[in-house]
This record gives C-alpha cells, sequence and structure tokens, in this order.
C-alpha cells in the first residue's frame, strides 16, 4: 500500500496536467517560506560566515604546515651539501670545488676561453 502511494503522489507531482507541484507549492511551502525568511536568512548568513572563517583557519594550518615541511626539507639539502664538502665526495659540490680549484691553478686558460667567447660573439 505505501509503494502505491508514493507512485500515485509522485505522479500528482510530476504530471503537468494535474499541476501538483505548483498546488503544493503554493498551498503549504510557500506560507512556511514566507514566515521563516528572515530567520533562514539569518542561518544562511550565520553559515557563510563560518564557513568563511573555517576555510581561513585551515588555509592558515595549511600554510604554517608548508613553511614547517619547507624549513625541513630546506635544512636537511643544506646538511647533505655540508657532508658532501667536508667529505670532498662526488657530487655538485665536489664538482663546483674542482673547477674552483682548476681556475686557481691555470688562469691562463680562463683568460683564453674568455678570449674566445668575446671573438665568437663578435662574428
Amino acid at each position: 500500500m505505501y509503494g502505491e502511494a508514493k507512485l500515485a503522489l509522485v505522479l500528482y507531482l510530476w504530471y503537468p496536467k494535474t499541476r501538483g507541484a505548483k498546488h503544493v507549492y503554493e498551498s503549504y511551502l510557500q506560507p512556511v517560506l514566507a514566515r521563516h525568511e528572515a530567520d533562514i536568512d539569518r542561518g544562511l548568513l550565520q553559515l557563510r560566515a563560518s564557513a568563511k572563517d573555517a576555510t581561513a583557519s585551515h588555509l592558515q594550518a595549511a600554510v604554517s604546515l608548508g613553511r614547517a615541511c619547507f624549513a625541513e626539507v630546506a635544512g636537511r639539502v643544506s646538511s647533505q651539501l655540508q657532508a658532501a664538502r667536508s667529505s670532498g665526495g662526488g657530487g655538485h659540490a665536489g664538482q663546483a670545488d674542482q673547477l674552483q680549484k682548476r681556475q686557481k691553478i691555470n688562469p691562463e686558460e680562463e683568460e683564453e676561453d674568455e678570449d674566445a667567447t668575446v671573438s665568437k660573439t663578435r662574428r
């Protein structure tokens, strides 16, 4: 019996010739909404304000977490670079040190390289 009544109500509300949805809205729903319109608007404004506050607090927490993670990663990278430099190991830091040592040993080669570069750009 419940299923048949539910089907009949849905058909009544849906079928355009009966205008059931319009009748239900104008007779029952519209008066209730009109009586409580101010309360509904106030509630929506409060919901909007609380959503804005929650969003701001979550964004601040995310920024704080991002800063902490960035600081941790930067600290780890810095310590690895210092360890690589102190051990004289390979890697980019070791290559940079070797390049500097070569430049100190043969400064003439560096000048020759600069002269060749300047002459190529003039052509």
